[in-house]
């Protein structure tokens, strides 16, 4: 058995797939596998799995759980357990993310001495758009790697949240704000995450949950993180906070690094993702 794995390794190829408008933008999926026949089922588990996750946690869709869930404790693991995730995270970045949409001023918490549940039993919008992205690229690279012995790598980008799992460095860009400009980084990612938000990203601009004002001294905000979900919360969020705010949060999160730039243009190096950028020049300089 150890000789077929090692011959399945010796022979596996990399195919890679395009979806448009998928959950409303680009899908990339790429695996490294031992044939193109298990290359194409786990390009079916994985479309599954986005649709599966998707009629969950879609705030577009009027049929989605998360749509029709009015309070009810009686909630798919999925969405109990992001709801209760993005509790956290909203505590942790001192609001500075929020999945409640505010209606008018008042925010969808209104009094923080109450539960999850409690507070979200309430006609007000909800949208776990800036957490839900990831979580689905997450469960999606952990179904289809499960899936079969013959894969070695899943590479999941659902429209710039990133994530790779496999036992090789991965090379992936973070991009300039300007369209054709040079990247602002090249980095490798081995079983990690990578996200970026910015106040103006394919026309989307960001407001600070805590006040309803626009976003305006960040551009954009790259996180490295072992998880989609966890870089997806920061990128946002760092937008949001201070730079001085958004490095201290980064150097306390196990894992977690970040690449912010100023609306001056200034780049700013969480000093993780420095040694992180340092450790991966001398490795390619080394082959």
């Amino acid at each position: 058995m150890a000789l077929l794995a090692k011959l399945k390794r010796a022979s596996a190829r990399s195919w890679t797939f395009h979806y448009e408008q998928i959950l409303g933008t680009s899908l990339a999926l790429r695996f490294r596998a031992s044939s193109q026949a298990v290359a194409r089922q786990a390009e079916h588990v994985a479309l599954a799995e986005i649709q599966r996750l998707a009629k969950i946690f879609s705030s577009y869709d009027p049929a989605s759980e998360l749509r029709r869930w009015q309070g009810t404790t009686l909630l798919s693991s999925e969405l109990a357990e992001l709801l209760l995730d993005s509790e956290r995270w909203v505590e942790t970045t001192r609001g500075a993310f929020h999945p409640g949409v505010t209606a008018g001023r008042e925010p969808l918490w209104r009094q923080e001495t109450e539960r999850m549940f409690t507070r979200l039993n309430q006609a007000v919008p909800l949208t776990l758009n800036a957490i839900a992205k990831g979580e689905i690229v997450d469960r999606v690279c952990d179904v289809v790697l499960a899936s079969s012995e013959s894969l070695f790598e899943v590479i999941v980008n659902i429209g710039g949240d990133l994530c790779v799992r496999g036992e090789r460095p991965v090379e992936a860009t973070v991009s300039g704000e300007v369209e054709n400009s040079p990247p602002l980084a090249r980095v490798w990612l081995c079983n990690q995450a990578l996200a970026t938000s910015g106040s103006a990203r394919r026309g989307l601009h960001l407001h600070d949950p805590r006040t309803g004002q626009p976003v305006t001294h960040i551009a954009s905000a790259s996180v490295l993180a072992p998880r989609a979900r966890v870089a997806d919360v920061l990128a946002t969020a760092f937008c949001v906070l201070t730079i001085e705010e958004s490095l201290a949060l980064a150097e306390n999160e196990e894992g977690v690094a970040c690449l912010l730039v100023t609306a001056e243009g200034e780049i700013v190096r969480s000093p993780r993702w420095a040694d992180w950028e340092k450790k991966n020049a001398k490795e390619t300089m080394g082959q």
